[in-house]
């Protein structure tokens, strides 16, 4: 409110400086301007996870994804609902869950999933036989991440790295010795 308040001020104190009226256009003018510059992109650290017959939700990598994107791609959601235990198999075995495999027993050679667990302390993969399954759900979801810039130029490819240092108004990047 505060924002839309210094708005206003501002705009009348430009209208009366060109000689123009209050027309309430002005003022969407400006508002809609600042909300362009509100709608920056932001930094994330991008996670899978995965929920086991309607279980807990599952994070599937230990580390870091970090990313720089649009809040408008930022948006969680449910991007799988598996029920087919031989879909479930195919989706692991394409590499579209990080840490996950499938794997075949060594007498029956019958398929297992591998999926990893929370804990990495103890044993870290939970084995999941088709007796067992249900359902596999799989979402995407993006955490807000802050940092320095020396971490962010280790982390994010050079392209991202760059764009990141425009948004912010820094043309050149600051050298180091």
């Amino acid at each position: 409110m505060k924002i839309v308040t210094i708005l206003l001020i501002q705009q009348q104190d430009l209208n009366k400086r060109k000689g123009l009226t209050n027309n309430p256009t002005d003022v969407i003018i400006v508002l809609s301007k600042r909300e362009e510059i509100k709608k920056m992109r932001k930094l994330v650290n991008v996670r899978k996870e995965y929920r086991l017959n309607g279980g807990e939700w599952t994070d599937t990598s230990i580390w870091n994804h970090i990313r720089y994107k649009e809040e408008s791609e930022c948006i969680t959601k449910t991007s799988e609902v598996i029920t087919n235990w031989a879909d479930a198999l195919e989706y692991v075995a394409s590499d579209k869950m990080c840490n996950s495999t499938v794997e075949h027993t060594f007498f029956r050679n019958i398929p297992y999933l591998r999926l990893p667990k929370n804990s990495c302390l103890d044993y870290p993969w939970r084995e999941v036989k088709e007796k067992e399954f249900k359902s596999l759900e799989v979402r995407v979801i993006y955490l807000e991440f802050d940092t320095n810039l020396k971490a962010l130029a280790e982390l994010l490819s050079a392209d991202e790295f760059c764009q990141y240092l425009k948004d912010r108004g820094l043309n050149t990047c600051p050298m180091m010795k």
